[in-house]
């Protein structure tokens, strides 16, 4: 092999290409994000192209089926995979060879499933099971006050603006060009949070992925005790940030004004008379008051 180039720096280049032929770049950004679950699945900061197998590739099919995952968006990640992949191939960096990710079949994915944000009743049985665990207990208070994603959450760092604590989302890029945000930090979870004069968000679970899995086994066994009939695939992780969504939805404000704390990207937006019109990002004191909205947990 001419060089030993690496999944994520070749996902780099090819975002690089993408962009300069004039690709949008919430799609360009599709192609990090297909390298990062990949990575995420295999518990590693990055790999070699060349030691990709076929075998590796099959694995992480069965594993995001067991997760089922959406087959939509899986399948344009293994896409991209294969794309980063080949441009390897053709920019000489990898000798012609199998692409692992080219003509996998995805087959027998279940249907997407409508996900749910959690009741008051799962929030506090939730709370009360994770008592004894610091890392489950740390990430509901953190996901619930927040809306972040699981990674979001693992990886934020807390710093001061203008007095204010706040988390620093994504600094170097997420899910998409929005990811990257700030959300002051609501005034129970300081509390929580503070000791010995400092705040911050440690973790000892090595990795989002570990910690997931942990959360999603608590999370069955809360359902379950709560009412075995429930539909438990309707409700995870990312519960929170549909019950974050609602809860400021509740309070008055309009998507548009909390894009700048859900990350989610405002070009999505914008079919109202505001969102025709330049928005932009609010205030510290404004998104003070918005993450103050949010009921105590």
């Amino acid at each position: 092999y001419p060089y030993p180039v690496t999944l994520l720096g070749m996902a780099e280049e090819f975002m690089g290409e993408m962009s300069a032929e004039g690709q949008q770049q919430k799609t360009v950004s599709k192609v990090k994000n297909a390298a990062r679950r990949f990575l995420e699945y295999r518990e590693i900061k990055d790999i070699q192209l060349r030691l990709i197998k076929p075998k590796m590739v099959a694995d992480y099919v069965k594993a995001a089926r067991l997760e089922e995952r959406s087959h939509s968006t899986f399948k344009n990640d293994i896409h991209y995979l294969a794309n980063v992949y080949r441009f390897a191939i053709q920019q000489g960096y990898l000798e012609a060879s199998i692409n692992p990710f080219k003509d996998v079949p995805i087959k027998n994915f279940k249907e997407a499933i409508k996900r749910q944000p959690f009741t008051r009743m799962m929030l506090n049985e939730l709370m009360k099971t994770s008592e004894a665990d610091k890392d489950l207990k740390q990430l509901i208070q953190v996901s619930y006050y927040t809306g972040m994603r699981l990674n979001e959450a693992f990886t934020a760092k807390v710093k001061v603006i203008e007095g204010i604590y706040c988390f620093d989302v994504a600094p170097e890029g997420g899910k998409t060009k929005a990811a990257k945000r700030t959300i002051p930090i609501h005034p129970s979870l300081l509390n929580t949070l503070s000791s010995d004069g400092t705040v911050e968000v440690l973790w000892s679970t090595k990795t989002a992925t570990a910690l997931g899995k942990r959360f999603g086994r608590m999370k069955d066994k809360v359902l379950n005790k709560l009412d075995n009939h429930l539909e438990k695939r309707s409700y995870c992780h990312h519960s929170f940030r549909h019950g974050f969504t609602t809860m400021l939805l509740e309070a008055g404000y309009q998507e548009i004004e909390m894009a700048d704390l859900t990350g989610h990207e405002r070009s999505n937006m914008g079919r109202t008379e505001a969102g025709r019109t330049y928005f932009s990002q609010q205030s510290i004191a404004k998104l003070v008051d918005m993450v103050a909205s949010i009921p105590d947990l």
